[in-house]
């Protein structure tokens, strides 16, 4: 153990430990808190797979809130003095830090009938403004089943209320959705979230949502509203083939394959 300590701290690696069983190793644990890795803990095969496909397990990135990796130092620790690293609970892995989320926390929303007055002063372009503006009027004009849109003051992030698809588990259902539009939209595309956690197979435990039109099918002719509507799609038709979480994804297949006599996906 001390030598597996030694060698990992002589490259700077980062070792984590998921334990199965009530017997933790204590060297294990030594081993992942001089790396400053962390220690899980799963019940079942589920919560496995659940904490493997997790952004707060699989990117070191996402652990350090989006900040860089610092420079390699190499470290000498004595292994005995190392306390053991504590036991997180697979099912209990927090979300990643979203410096977005947190820049918007306290955002006055608005209706879309006083889109007017949103707050011009935003990062959006000119170019951007005028367009948000107009999707916003069109869609204060129009009837939007299911989907409920109030843009905050500045108009580069807008906060959505989602009914649950009638033909989806998700019937009866409201899920809060967090939008932010970059900078030179609409030829990037918008960053949309889910606020509320959900259990999809393409969405992962942060939020984020595996689609195409909000990666590289997006085009400027496409708009927020149009993505809103293939989000509630995929809702109700999820896509096991582009799945961000697998365990679900095969809950999905077994449901759809067996006719839904398989209801473990519906009963999640």
């Amino acid at each position: 153990a001390r030598g597996a300590c030694e060698a990992a701290n002589a490259i700077g690696a980062v070792v984590d430990a998921i334990l199965v069983g009530h017997s933790p190793d204590a060297d294990l644990r030594r081993i992942v808190t001089a790396t400053e890795g962390q220690c899980f803990s799963i019940s079942h095969l589920g919560e496995g797979f659940e904490l493997l496909e997790s952004e707060a397990v699989v990117s070191l990135k996402a652990r350090r809130g989006g900040a860089e990796k610092p420079p390699f130092v190499p470290r000498q620790v004595d292994f005995r003095a190392i306390a053991q690293r504590e036991i997180i609970q697979g099912s209990n892995v927090p979300r990643v830090n979203d410096s977005t989320k947190e820049r918007y926390a306290g955002a006055k929303v608005l209706s879309l009938a006083s889109v007017e007055s949103c707050n011009k002063a935003t990062p959006l372009g000119p170019g951007a403004v005028k367009r948000v503006l107009s999707e916003l009027k069109q869609l204060g004009e129009s009837s939007a089943r299911g989907i409920h849109i109030f843009p905050s003051e500045d108009i580069s992030f807008w906060r959505v209320l989602l009914e649950g698809h009638p033909d989806s588990p998700f019937v009866g259902g409201i899920f809060a959705v967090d939008i932010v539009l970059p900078n030179d939209y609409p030829f990037k595309p918008p960053k949309i979230n889910f606020h509320t956690p959900i259990y999809h197979c393409n969405v992962n435990t942060n939020g984020a949502i595996c689609l195409d039109i909000l990666k590289d099918s997006w085009s400027p002719s496409l708009s927020v509203f149009k993505c809103l509507e293939s989000i509630r799609a995929l809702m109700a038709d999820p896509n096991p083939d582009d799945a961000m979480r697998q365990w679900i994804a095969e809950l999905t297949l077994a449901h759809k394959q067996s006719n839904g006599a398989d209801t473990r996906y519906f009963d999640q």
